[in-house]
């Protein structure tokens, strides 16, 4: 009966722990997983599970219930505080943190997996102009008068200008402005207008500049812009008190702009330009005054002559005088041969040349001869001071030498004049002998040909 007992409770224990075993499908007996921890320090002597009664010929495989965790190592935020590993250096107390560095490093990090969209999206028009680009506008507006009221003198023009230029450049930001002072004029009034003359040269590099007054004007058109460039000009010397908005500037009428035009070049003009002119218009004077004195004498000696024959007149201002009657010379002018033409001044008359004489015969009415010594005379520049004479229509004679003349010691009264240097003056009048010597007057010398007549001696 006991033994009866003691199966039937050892069966009811084997069939109580089979039941609470998930079936496998091998046949064999699943085994409880083992822990992912280490070996524990104190190992137990305890057997897992009761042996059976009915040992098996060869020992079977148990599988457990559930799979094995995986052996990969499972990152922490705080370090254990013993390795699974020994490791050869020290163990940091805390994890160490990825700080940014102060300086960025000169070669850029590199990627297994770029991203394929941009940091910063494009933008729809560039916000700056390009630099160093083409320039394919450039236009220069002349003339802008700025009015500043209840302002003096401009003392500061370097300031004003680069002031003026940055208002500019940073209203049209397209362009590339500069500005350049002309002048400044303040009136007389209590106002204290001060006139600003200045051009504005407007350079675009990819805009077509077609109406430039517009662009010069439109920064003063802008309220806010006109105030804030008006107080910087407070800040100038004598510009305190600058009435504000400014007026927009604006280009002088035609007609006055033509004036200051011609005013501005006339002080741009230097000292020697000057001086330049000024002898010029002397020199102008002068020659206008030399023409009408010749015209005054040529119109002098044309009119009628009641005088007498021997009379001749003097001057002290002329190069060469003449003497003889005024109707001879004015025939030889019209080309009409005088009356009584001697036949000394004829071009056809024979001549004979011997040693440094000359001998003319000539066929006079009253059938006498003339002999001489042929002389060439070289004259200094300048006026000579001399008497010219055409006796009976003959050769040119000297009928005087004034006492200041220069030539003195070279000519004497009776020489008679066949040529000036070497041009044939025999069938010439005194009047157009005068004239030929006059237009040789500022020539280095002049040579004359005369024939002096010999010394007549009388024997008693």
């Amino acid at each position: 009966m006991r033994s009866f007992l003691s199966v039937f409770v050892f069966s009811l224990i084997a069939v109580t722990a089979t039941a609470k075993q998930s079936p496998t499908t091998d046949g064999l007996m699943p085994v409880p997983a083992p822990e992912r921890d280490s070996q524990s320090r104190k190992p137990t002597h305890s057997l897992l599970t009761m042996p059976t009664q009915n040992p098996t010929s060869y020992p079977e495989l148990w599988k457990t219930a559930a799979p094995f965790p995986s052996l990969k190592d499972n990152t922490t935020s705080a370090p254990t505080e013993l390795p699974s590993t020994p490791s050869r250096s020290a163990s940091s107390l805390s994890p160490t943190t990825d700080f940014l560095s102060e300086f960025p490093s000169m070669v850029p990090s590199w990627s297994m997996s770029p991203s394929m969209e941009p940091s910063v999206a494009p933008v729809v028009a560039p916000t700056k102009r390009p630099t160093n680009g083409i320039i394919i506008s450039s236009v220069k507006v002349s003339g802008l008068q700025m009015k500043l009221t209840n302002v003096g003198v401009l003392l500061e023009t370097d300031k004003w200008e680069l002031e003026t230029e940055q208002m500019y450049n940073e209203y049209l930001e397209d362009m590339i402005c500069s500005v350049i002072l002309v002048g400044s004029q303040v009136s007389d009034d209590k106002r204290q207008v001060n006139t600003i003359t200045f051009d504005l040269v407007l350079q675009s590099h990819f805009v077509m500049i077609t109406n430039s007054m517009q662009y010069a004007v439109m920064p003063f058109q802008d309220n806010a812009a006109n105030i804030q460039y008006g107080k910087k000009l407070r800040t100038l010397t004598n510009f305190g008190r600058l009435s504000l908005p400014i007026p927009v500037p604006e280009t002088p009428q035609r007609g006055d702009e033509d004036d200051k035009d011609k005013l501005f070049l006339i002080g741009k003009l230097s000292t020697h330009a000057i001086l330049g002119i000024v002898v010029a218009g002397l020199l102008g004077f002068i020659y206008a005054a030399y023409r009408f004195n010749l015209w005054s004498q040529s119109r002098e000696q044309s009119k009628p002559s009641t005088e007498p024959r021997c009379t001749f007149r003097i001057s002290s201002d002329d190069d060469v005088s003449t003497i003889g009657p005024i109707d001879e010379i004015m025939d030889s002018e019209k080309g009409e041969a005088p009356k009584n033409v001697d036949a000394e001044v004829s071009k056809s008359a024979k001549t004979m040349r011997v040693g440094n004489s000359l001998e003319l015969n000539s066929s006079r009415n009253q059938g006498n001869e003339f002999e001489g010594e042929l002389i060439d005379v070289i004259l200094p520049a300048g006026k000579l001071g001399i008497v010219i004479d055409t006796p009976d229509n003959g050769l040119p004679v000297i009928h005087a030498v004034k006492r200041t003349s220069a030539v003195r010691d070279q000519l004497r009264v009776g020489d008679k004049l066949l040529a000036i240097d070497d041009e044939d003056i025999r069938d010439k009048t005194a009047f157009h002998v005068s004239k030929i010597i006059s237009s040789k007057m500022f020539n280095p010398q002049r040579k004359f040909t005369i024939v002096r007549p010999y010394d007549i001696i009388h024997i008693t």
